[in-house]
């Protein structure tokens, strides 16, 4: 279950709904969607950002698209995407996801999922290329990279100075582009999907954290900090308004496309504790949510 369906489940029946929910998760390492890893940075990813899809109790259902059609062969989505904007105003778009997507895939972003984006035409092909350039820079340094040589010149230099792995991997890189793969902004509210194969489950896929959108502007602004307090730009519910060592609060984000549940908190302090800590903290009444790792 989204992270946010349950706080807003929790709220419900406080005496003090609609000010501070307090709560006990694990410490995030990161909380950028391609490069969070963890079930605990999934809970505050998934209140500050919104993919295509949403998951719930029944499955995934409508999150930033409104709804999608599938074709006759079950290898094209096509996802049109809610009228919503970003917490800065600026509204989401198809290409935000795009941007995401392909970022995810590069290996300079250390995505942990990445595998998962091999549901995609040619996303499998374009991994493979990614590993086979990283070999290759490391083996053979001077040569450059292989968007820069020849193949079969690079794979024969490579064999005459005893490189059999790069070699190799030069000879059978495939050529895939960006433009190659699987997905597209076909508007400005429009997400094309193509898929190597049928996947039924692709709406439950694409609940998940490493598919959420990605505000470019932001991230070219701040490099790696466009996640800390003060920083980030969302499209969820909830914004990140303060962290510190030991906690973090999370308040309702005003440009959330829908209006809050009732009962549903302002802010959510999260405080990290060891489980003993927080277990303890909630008996006395001190903690209203404490989740397990």
């Amino acid at each position: 279950m989204k992270a946010i369906v349950i706080l807003g489940a929790l709220a419900l029946g406080r005496q003090d709904a609609g000010t501070v929910l307090r709560a006990s998760w694990g410490a995030p390492a990161n909380l950028d969607p391609q490069r969070a890893a963890t079930l605990a940075e999934s809970r505050y990813v998934s209140a500050l950002f919104e993919g295509l899809t949403a998951a719930g109790a029944d499955g995934a259902g409508p999150g930033a698209a409104e709804r999608w059609d599938v074709s006759a062969d079950g290898l094209t989505w096509t996802f049109a995407l809610r009228e919503a904007a970003w917490s800065d105003g600026v509204p989401v778009v198809a290409q935000d996801f795009v941007t995401a997507w392909q970022r995810a895939l590069r290996p300079d972003t250390g995505c942990a999922f990445a595998p998962l984006f091999r549901v995609f035409r040619n996303a499998g092909p374009w991994l493979e290329a990614a590993e086979a350039d990283l070999l290759l820079t490391k083996d053979d340094p001077g040569e450059g990279r292989l968007a820069q040589v020849a193949r079969k010149r690079h794979a024969a230099a490579l064999k005459r100075r005893g490189y059999a792995k790069a070699a190799e991997a030069a000879e059978g890189r495939p050529d895939v582009a960006d433009k190659d793969l699987g997905f597209e902004a076909v508007g400005a509210r429009t997400l094309r999907v193509r898929l190597e194969r049928r996947t039924p489950w692709l709406p439950e896929l694409l609940s998940f954290m490493c598919f959420s959108p990605l505000p470019e502007r932001t991230l070219t602004k701040h490099g790696a900090a466009w996640v800390k307090a003060g920083n980030i730009v969302t499209n969820g519910a909830f914004l990140l308004e303060a962290a510190t060592p030991v906690d973090l609060t999370l308040r309702r984000n005003p440009a959330w496309r829908e209006r809050p549940a009732a009962g549903s908190p302002e802010r959510v302090l999260v405080e990290f504790h060891s489980a003993e800590v927080a277990l303890r903290k909630f008996k006395e009444g001190r903690l209203d949510w404490v989740a397990g790792e």
